[in-house]
């Protein structure tokens, strides 16, 4: 059944983008069929493409970078509100506790596990919406992978000890790599 209807809207695609026959174009010694016209602008020499350039360049340097007078801040928002809600559900759903020698319905630490992904999502998020401008568009995934390497902190440090300065190491982590690498990646429509 797929298949037919696939079959006809491929070949009603393929007639309607067919060729048509050559047509006539007027110049100054009178008509002229196109494909004649195609043979003399083929057969003439193409000068370098060096009074390209400039143009390229002018219009390269006038689509704007991502806009990091959001993008920073909602980041980092985003960020440690994914982390809280990470670990919020840890302790919720999974019952783990720092103090509990084991979570009931989850591995070891879990809690810990979900604070990381929630980091690198929200920041990742934050960065990629933030940055959006109206004539760039970036990669959610490479953000996500930035922002991924920068939650790092929560994941390598001990468990046992005071985690301060692993939630705020993940925050600033997950924040500078989702914004960097957003700002890295995008470019334009």
């Amino acid at each position: 059944m797929i298949r037919p209807l696939l079959l006809s809207l491929t070949l009603s695609l393929t007639a309607a983008l067919a060729l048509p026959e050559p047509v006539c174009a007027q110049t100054a010694a009178g008509p002229v069929r196109t494909a004649s016209l195609d043979a003399a602008r083929f057969a003439t020499p193409v000068a370098p493409r060096r009074a390209d350039a400039p143009l390229a360049l002018s219009v390269a340097s006038n689509l704007s970078r991502p806009n990091l007078a959001k993008s920073i801040p909602l980041s980092a928002l985003l960020g440690v509100g994914g982390m809280i809600v990470g670990y919020g559900a840890g302790l919720v759903v999974f019952d783990c506790q720092d103090e509990a020698p084991r979570c009931t319905s989850a591995p070891d630490d879990f809690e810990y596990t979900l604070a990381y992904a929630g980091a690198a999502l929200g920041a990742a998020t934050g960065a990629h919406v933030g940055g959006k401008t109206r004539d760039s568009k970036g990669s959610f995934w490479a953000t996500v992978g930035g922002a991924a390497v920068g939650a790092l902190p929560i994941l390598l440090a001990p468990k046992d000890d005071d985690q301060t300065g692993a939630y705020v190491g993940t925050a600033v982590g997950a924040t500078a790599g989702a914004v960097l690498v957003d700002y890295l990646v995008r470019r334009p429509r």
